[in-house]
């Protein structure tokens, strides 16, 4: 999903913009800590990139959007159609 520049979008609507790095602990934390009281309301925009880190699932909708659901009968050691065709769960 393309948020184009959403800092610039924040900004219009008066809040001090910090851009970060959203995988990047030691970041957010300093942001937080630099943010903690500030003159006006701030937005936080946080990069990142669905599913960093898991190659099966990085930037693939399908991880991220499919519904997950068990048989009827509760068996959920056995899943479903939707389950099986879904390309996350293959590796």
């Amino acid at each position: 999903m393309s948020v184009e520049d959403l800092a610039a979008k924040w900004s219009c609507f008066g809040r001090d913009v910090v851009e970060v790095d959203g995988h990047d602990i030691d970041e957010l934390y300093d942001t937080f800590c630099r943010v903690n009281i500030p003159e006006k309301p701030v937005a936080i925009v946080a990069n990142t990139i669905k599913g960093k880190g898991v190659s099966s699932a990085e930037n693939n909708n399908v991880c991220h959007h499919a519904v997950q659901l068990f048989k009827a009968d509760g068996d959920q050691d056995q899943p479903n159609q939707i389950q099986r065709e879904n390309k996350c769960l293959k590796n």
